[in-house]
């Protein structure tokens, strides 16, 4: 997909649900707009070009349920954020 940041920020005030950017490049300004998706539940990022610190920017997110990061980057500094989520139920490595 050829969205980016600016085209994330834009649909950040919609009432998400799902959000699937799999096999996408990402940057750090596409973890801020994912930050405001307040109603956001799912998040898939499988293969997906990206910085396991940017995963901050989520870590508030208080409807996140599923998070899916199979194959993107993830480390033991990025287990923090992850561990903060409220109301995760559902997380997918490889």
């Amino acid at each position: 997909t050829k969205v980016t940041a600016e085209g994330l920020e834009a649909v950040a005030g919609c009432p998400l649900r799902h959000v699937a950017m799999q096999g996408c490049e990402l940057t750090e300004d596409s973890f801020k707009a994912f930050g405001k998706m307040k109603e956001l539940q799912e998040l898939w990022l499988s293969d997906a070009k990206m910085k396991a610190a940017w995963l901050e920017h989520i870590a508030g997110l208080p409807r996140l349920k599923e998070l899916n990061l199979m194959r993107a980057d993830f480390d033991d500094d990025a287990v923090k954020f992850v561990a903060s989520l409220p109301a995760i139920e559902n997380l997918t490595l490889n």
